[in-house]
């Protein structure tokens, strides 16, 4: 489990989409609200959502 959730986090982790998910549609929620949603739209474990706001937000 921890191998696909590794490799989920490095495919997505340059991706443009994601990157413009958190800097615009993301930017006017809480940092927690933030993870909730990248990790109902693209299954991010909590640990990877939040490095996924910290590294773009």
């Amino acid at each position: 489990m921890k191998t696909m959730q590794k490799k989920l986090f490095e495919a997505y982790k340059g991706n443009p989409e994601v990157k413009q998910y958190i800097q615009h549609d993301l930017q006017h929620v809480s940092t927690i609200e933030a993870i909730k949603l990248l990790r109902i739209k693209y299954g991010f474990s909590i640990e990877d959502a939040k490095r996924m706001v910290d590294m773009y937000k």
